[in-house]
């Protein structure tokens, strides 16, 4: 690999560099393609060109001031402050490891202040609107009805929904595993496998007689779905252990979950939350509505390394707002 003379290259030079010898072997494929994405639309562009000991705190800070004018992708609408934060993130990172690997002597976007205003609560369900969606979960297919039972009612990930394989269903003892994920691999353009990246990202999630029936009935119409799919494509075709498979024995992709997603909910005229809201949703609830379980134990269910993870994703509801002043009425 050709590598870039230090002292003297550009920041798309490096760039290049760093992500053939540092991304590519380190990082998730979902994350280089952020990566790439962010580095294409925001990035080379302003400062590809630029040599990296000419980049300093000023340059980056009219850089960054500018971006909240811009977008790129949409120019009716600005950036968000989390796309500016995420490529503040990402050129740090990249011009820490120039340090690292001695092409600059200091970053200087460690030296400049990134504002962040509006960081939003994530939109949430509460307990209501969850007890809602369950219920009319109940009018649609098997497949849609089993997959945001089983989300709702755990707070797992969508990767990690993908990643579960039949033996990581305890029928009996209400119980489902979680032991790996699933992600698009942008290079190989496919599905792929992984293990979990934390250790408190594997967990044993107890879930509700209303899930398990659910996944019960979600089996039967799975074990058709294969036979089908011997017959057409011959008894020796092999049937990957996920769960959930497409109709041609393929792991179901997470574009189509977010697709039925949105599609379940402008049906039912539900509120704007996102599949990854429904976990925020579940951890909210837990938090917030179950006098049983502590912030730790919320902590396990969800698989945060760190408990103010937790804290985060806990939005304060309304009711917790008007119990915060109401021992002064």
């Amino acid at each position: 690999k050709h590598i870039p003379v230090k002292y003297n290259t550009t920041l798309y030079e490096f760039v290049k560099f760093w992500f053939n010898i540092y991304c590519i072997k380190e990082l998730k494929p979902t994350t280089l393609s952020g990566i790439q994405f962010v580095l294409k639309k925001y990035i080379l562009p302003e400062l590809g060109s630029m040599k990296l000991k000419n980049i300093n705190a000023l340059l980056l800070q009219e850089f960054f001031s500018n971006l909240r004018t811009i977008n790129k992708v949409n120019s009716n609408k600005k950036l968000s402050d989390i796309t500016i934060h995420n490529v503040y993130k990402i050129l740090r990172n990249l011009l820490n490891k120039a340090v690292a690997w001695e092409y600059i002597d200091s970053n200087p976007a460690l030296k400049i202040k990134v504002r962040v205003n509006n960081f939003d609560e994530k939109k949430i369900f509460d307990k209501q609107e969850l007890n809602q969606i369950l219920k009319l979960l109940n009018n649609e297919s098997i497949l849609i009805k089993t997959v945001f039972t089983i989300i709702t009612t755990t707070g797992i990930r969508r990767s990690e929904l993908l990643g579960l394989h039949i033996e990581d269903i305890e029928l009996d003892n209400n119980v489902i595993k979680i032991r790996r994920n699933v992600t698009w691999d942008q290079f190989k353009k496919k599905n792929v496998e992984l293990s979990l990246k934390t250790k408190s990202s594997n967990r044993d999630i107890p879930v509700p007689n209303i899930c398990i029936n659910s996944i019960k009935e979600y089996l039967e119409y799975r074990n058709i779905i294969i036979k089908k799919i011997r017959i057409k494509y011959g008894r020796k075709v092999i049937i990957p252990d996920n769960l959930f498979l497409n109709n041609n024995g393929d792991i179901i992709s997470a574009n189509t979950i977010t697709r039925y997603w949105k599609e379940f909910r402008i049906k039912y005229k539900l509120k704007d939350v996102t599949v990854h809201g429904l976990r925020h949703s579940y951890c909210s609830v837990q938090v917030n509505e179950n006098p049983n379980l502590s912030i730790c134990d919320v902590s396990k269910i969800m698989g945060h390394s760190q408990i103010s993870t937790t804290l985060k994703y806990s939005h304060i509801t309304k009711k917790k707002k008007e119990e915060v002043y109401s021992i002064f009425e």
